[in-house]
């Protein structure tokens, strides 16, 4: 696989990733709307709670003050009681809520991370490799060109048809003085391609 093709790759878990995390994140946040209804739901019963005790407490005192405060007593305690239950639901339902917000914003904040040292240890291993390759090359050019100047090399460099040629004289020995070359110099000198060019 290509270091391109790699990088991308990265990259798409990376968003696949954040998706994951905002899928998890909107699940928590519907969590949140319903707990919240959840508690809109505990205050109108108390508030029912509290009228209905009104009432009981009304009747209780046209129907002899005895009874009343027993009947009274009663659903106060029950009222308390499912109060006290329904705190605590309350409180576990947002405890829940926060550890798994906690829990998902952690994970996409590590993934986020991993990827990007991921894609960034990449990047520099490809670009250190490049260079290593460079200096190689540069070295061998380097020695190529010393090896010319040891023996009196003076080429001229040219292009012939997108491919590397130099200057070649005309006389090239006996038998081969005035040849010709497919491809010229502006000065009309002879051009011949290097081999491995």
């Amino acid at each position: 696989m290509d270091p391109q093709e790699q990088l991308f790759g990265l990259i798409e878990a990376a968003e696949t990733q954040q998706k994951a995390a905002a899928t998890a994140i909107a699940a928590m946040a519907k969590e949140r709307r319903e707990l919240a209804a959840t508690v809109e739901a505990i205050r109108n019963a108390a508030e029912t709670l509290q009228n209905g005790l009104q009432d009981a407490a009304g009747r209780a005192v046209k129907d002899s003050l005895n009874q009343s405060l027993e009947n009274a007593e009663k659903v106060a305690n029950r009222a308390v009681n499912v109060l006290r239950e329904a705190t605590h639901q309350v409180r576990e339902a947002g405890t829940w809520v926060s550890f798994k917000t906690a829990a998902a914003v952690g994970l996409a904040g590590a993934l986020t991370i991993g990827a990007v040292y991921g894609i960034g240890r990449y990047m520099v291993a490809s670009t250190l490799t490049e260079i290593q390759e460079l200096r190689a090359q540069k070295v061998e050019l380097q020695a190529n060109v010393d090896d010319l100047a040891r023996h009196g090399g003076r080429a001229r460099l040219n292009m012939c048809g997108g491919r590397l040629c130099i200057e070649a004289s005309s006389n090239q020995g006996e038998n081969y003085e005035n040849w010709n070359s497919p491809w010229r110099a502006q000065n009309g000198a002879n051009l011949v391609i290097l081999r491995g060019y």
